[in-house]
């Protein structure tokens, strides 16, 4: 991601680890967000994919979503936030989940 987006491994890291602590910590927003299903509904999962896609043995699917920032004033951009300046004008960042 450094060379393909023109991102610092420190801004990438930074990040990763806002986006997790938010899951995992504030408010516990995992147990709303994120599931783990039981054995018999994870099989469940399974056959209705091999249903649609007749693939065997899948069970997710990767997406993404672009998060964009609040409107940042001038006199507090940083370089964390330039380096999310994308070729839009628009700063963001994309998550992707499975």
């Amino acid at each position: 991601m450094v060379d393909q987006f023109n991102v610092s491994v420190l801004t990438i890291k930074k990040y990763v680890d806002i986006a997790c602590n938010v899951l995992v910590h504030k408010d516990k927003l995992s147990s709303k967000y994120i599931s783990i299903p039981s054995y018999q509904h994870f099989r469940n999962i399974i056959a209705c994919f091999e249903e649609i896609t007749s693939i065997f043995n899948i069970c997710g699917v990767i997406d993404g979503t672009h998060i964009p920032f609040a409107n940042v004033p001038l006199k507090k951009i940083t370089l964390a936030i330039i380096e999310v300046f994308n070729r839009k004008k628009i700063h963001k960042i994309v998550l992707q989940v499975v």
